[in-house]
């Protein structure tokens, strides 16, 4: 069976993985609270970005529905031959889109 812990493996040169664990022992004793505070402060910052994303993607929706609809809207009016009212749709519908 091999090895549970790395404090157990023995190497050519020395218990190299032993002093690597302590030394990684010790900085992790030395950060203290730190790594909690950073770990909630990236829960919040995380949670902020998927919000903002999807309200980009609702916005982004809106926004080519509303075109959607000056677009047809354009389709009608030209059937009350005013071309100027249809060209102006199409040119509003042309923008957003």
């Amino acid at each position: 069976m091999g090895p549970r812990n790395i404090y157990e493996f023995k190497t050519l040169t020395g218990e190299i993985e032993v002093e690597r664990r302590r030394k990684a022992a010790k900085f992790c004793d030395q950060l203290g609270d730190f790594s909690r505070k950073y770990e909630k402060i990236n829960r919040f910052i995380g949670k902020r970005c998927k919000d903002l994303q999807s309200r980009a993607h609702q916005l982004a929706d809106d926004y080519y529905a509303i075109g959607a609809e000056i677009n047809h809207f354009s389709e009608l009016m030209k059937l009350t031959d005013i071309p100027q009212i249809s060209n102006m749709y199409r040119r509003l519908s042309d923008l957003i889109v």
